[in-house]
């Protein structure tokens, strides 16, 4: 017989999309910045920040010394499997990071996710190049 794929990754990605805490608008205010590479969203280092960016940039308010995507932006779109453009698309028409999180879930797969919130991913944002990160 068949074994089935556990379902504990998605059980445990989708704890993650249920306790975000304080679930922060796409929708950024004039004068916010892009949050630290730190922050996550579902779990994925950079990932909030990036969100941050590509918002800032489709209301062409990201500021100068910033770009999207940058190098870091451009890594993690290719770990996910999503270009950039598309990443911004999601970010556009999503109210808040858990809906981002629910797009994202969808599009990429729980899999994936999942793997990008091992430690050793932690260490994809190189500090080399950070210019206009």
């Amino acid at each position: 017989m068949a074994r089935l794929p556990s379902p504990l990754p998605l059980l445990l990605l989708l704890l993650l999309l249920s306790v975000v805490p304080a679930v922060r608008s796409l929708k950024l205010h004039a004068d916010a910045a892009p949050r630290e590479q730190a922050e996550t969203i579902v779990g994925v280092p950079w990932l909030a920040r990036m969100a941050d960016k590509a918002q800032l940039s489709s209301e062409h308010r990201l500021p100068g010394e910033l770009q999207f995507p940058c190098p870091n932006d451009k890594k993690l779109c290719s770990s996910l499997g999503i270009q950039p453009e598309n990443f911004r698309f999601m970010v556009v028409n999503s109210e808040n990071d858990q809906a981002l999180g629910y797009k994202i879930l969808d599009a990429v797969g729980s899999h994936t996710l999942m793997a990008l919130q091992h430690p050793r991913f932690k260490k994809h944002t190189d500090p080399s190049q950070m210019k206009g990160c």
